[in-house]
């Protein structure tokens, strides 16, 4: 097996899979036994997490079950295979993104800024009041002096 050059192991898994069409159960055993290792060296290397390359395997497994019909062995079955293994990678980051909320660099810059802008403000407000109470305990002649400097 590991003597194959890759297009001579595509083209066995190519052949495989056409008798898998037609219903030869040993064939498509065969297959998904040989495919299996490198998929999942594939998903590792996109994902990383050893437990999440285990269910795109499955899922890939059955991606190629379910769709195997459409396979045409005109074409190279490594190909064909792996589109199917991006879509499930695919599928698998738009569930991510589903179910936590990302934030851009910008999106959280802008969500910091409203918390300073609403913290100065309110330190601004304090600040300005402050300011007003001190100015009114001046006598008055010292304070026109520093209303006329506005």
């Amino acid at each position: 097996m590991s003597n194959r050059s890759a297009k001579e192991r595509d083209q066995d898994w190519g052949q495989l899979m056409v008798s898998a069409q037609v219903g030869d159960k040993v064939a498509y055993e065969r297959l998904l036994t040989e495919v299996r290792d490198l998929v999942r060296g594939f998903f590792m290397s996109k994902i990383g997490d050893p437990h999440i390359t285990e269910d795109l395997l499955q899922e890939l497994l059955l991606g190629v079950h379910q769709a195997r019909h459409t396979y045409d062995a005109s074409l190279s079955f490594s190909s064909w295979m792996f589109a199917i293994a991006r879509y499930k990678i695919s599928d698998h980051w738009r569930r991510v993104f589903r179910r936590q909320k990302f934030y851009s660099a910008s999106d959280v810059n802008r969500e910091a800024s409203k918390h300073h802008s609403a913290e100065s403000q309110l330190i601004q407000s304090e600040s300005m009041k402050e300011l007003y109470e001190a100015l009114f305990s001046l006598p008055e002649k010292q304070r026109r002096v520093l209303e006329a400097l506005k």
